[in-house]
């Protein structure tokens, strides 16, 4: 199966200001990043780079400083295409690269003999996630996962798709069971939009039928939520199965750890896209692209062999993030079943106790053990799929969805309205 490329937007670093358009051509040791808005977080990691590499100037291009964002997106693509960026691009879900990947603006990485030791090292699914037609047009140093997460005893990972969904929400809804929680507007909401975009990235038409009966089923799903309502900001409501499914974010082995054992009782079932099956994407971070048009590529490629480097792979292994190269994940791993904790040297620092707060209250679990932590591990070396979402596409099917799903009209007109604005997009696609 073709592996797409999602170039995730990334923040790097707010300290130089965008200045307008400029042409590929670089001076010597200059390297011009570029995307659309920059973190604290990542301007940390440039810093790094910067010590590392203090011969390299590097400057940042901030699309966001552009002014509005369907326009300083524009601007971002029309200078992508014209050459005009810079040497690197990092970008997420923002901002698409494979819709450009015909056009030739991305440097196979595959051509620059350095980076069969990256491929060396890195886990094999994650390569698979950033080959695209036998090209490498990108590196991301570390990962996240967002997904679902509920009881297996209530929602089987196996039945998390087109062909047994409805069945799942229709008997919540029969049972008078709040699936959602709170909020449940904007969740279900944000789930349907999801689907959506994943049906645009696999290139297939909305399902009438499928998407009907979804919108109707969420419809009453939401009305219970505002009959059932729940403390939103307590774990135990998940634990009591009070709510059914939770939207989580997991960054660690340790995050996973608390909600299997303190949220979810040891019966944790996590769920992404109902698609032909339950489907749980990668959320690249920092991914980089070095540009075709750059005239600096060997300093770009030293940028990027930093991120993907062991030394800073390890530095990675020690914060909420998951690294992407086999050692230093196995070092992530092997540190949540210590029972202190250290530093990046491997120094000791104080014990663990166990404890974890739940409702502002202190509760200790027992230190988890390899069989604790073995699906997740096993399921964060299998996934390789990246995490689809279309910025401006996403933005428009919220317009459309959010000020009908609460209005009077029938779930067949809401689709009609969904379908409208999918097939525009669709057809800039093609």
């Amino acid at each position: 199966m073709k592996k797409r490329i999602i170039t995730v937007l990334i923040t790097l670093m707010s300290g130089v200001m965008f200045s307008g358009c400029q042409e590929a051509g670089n001076s010597e040791n200059k390297v011009v990043i570029a995307g659309y808005g920059f973190d604290d977080e990542t301007e940390r990691y440039i810093s790094l780079c910067r010590a590392k590499h203090p011969e390299i100037s590097i400057e940042i291009k901030d699309y966001q400083q552009f002014g509005d964002p369907r326009d300083a997106l524009k601007q971002l693509k029309v200078d992508l295409v014209a050459g005009k960026c810079g040497d690197i691009l990092i970008s997420t879900q923002y901002f698409h690269a494979e819709d450009y990947m015909d056009f030739g603006v991305f440097l196979d990485l595959n051509t620059i003999e350095e980076s069969g030791d990256i491929k060396e090292r890195i886990l094999p699914n994650i390569l698979t996630s950033v080959e695209y037609d036998d090209k490498i047009t990108a590196f991301y140093p570390y990962f996240t996962i967002n997904c679902y997460a509920t009881k297996k005893n209530i929602v089987s990972d196996d039945k998390w798709n087109r062909d047994q969904l409805l069945e799942v929400f229709n008997a919540t809804v029969e049972n008078g069971q709040n699936f959602w929680g709170n909020r449940s507007d904007t969740k279900i909401q944000n789930f349907i939009i999801s689907e959506i975009c994943n049906d645009y990235s696999m290139d297939r038409p909305l399902d009438r039928e499928w998407y009907t009966e979804l919108i109707d089923t969420s419809r009453k799903m939401m009305k219970l939520s505002e009959d059932h309502k729940a403390d939103e900001s307590d774990d135990l409501i998940y634990k009591n199965e009070k709510v059914i499914c939770r939207e989580v974010s997991i960054d660690s082995f340790d995050r996973y750890y608390y909600l299997k054992t303190a949220v979810f009782d040891d019966d944790i079932s996590l769920l992404g896209n109902a698609s032909d099956e339950n489907t749980i994407c990668i959320n690249p971070e920092l991914m980089c692209s070095i540009l075709s048009a750059s005239q600096n590529q060997e300093d770009a490629w030293s940028v990027i062999s930093y991120f993907m480097s062991e030394e800073f792979q390890r530095k990675i292994a020690y914060t909420e993030s998951f690294p992407v190269s086999s050692e230093a994940f196995d070092l992530m791993y092997q540190n949540t079943l210590l029972d202190y904790y250290c530093d990046e040297n491997g120094n000791y620092l104080e014990k663990k106790d166990g404890s974890y707060i739940i409702n502002d209250n202190s509760v200790k679990f027992p230190l988890p053990k390899k069989e604790d932590l073995q699906e997740i591990y096993d399921q964060l070396t299998s996934i390789n799929n990246i995490s689809q979402q279309k910025y401006d596409l996403r933005n428009a099917l919220m317009s459309d969805i959010s000020t009908r799903f609460l209005s009077d009209d029938s779930a067949e007109q809401i689709f009609e309205k969904i379908n409208q604005t999918y097939m525009l997009y669709t057809a800039e696609k093609e």
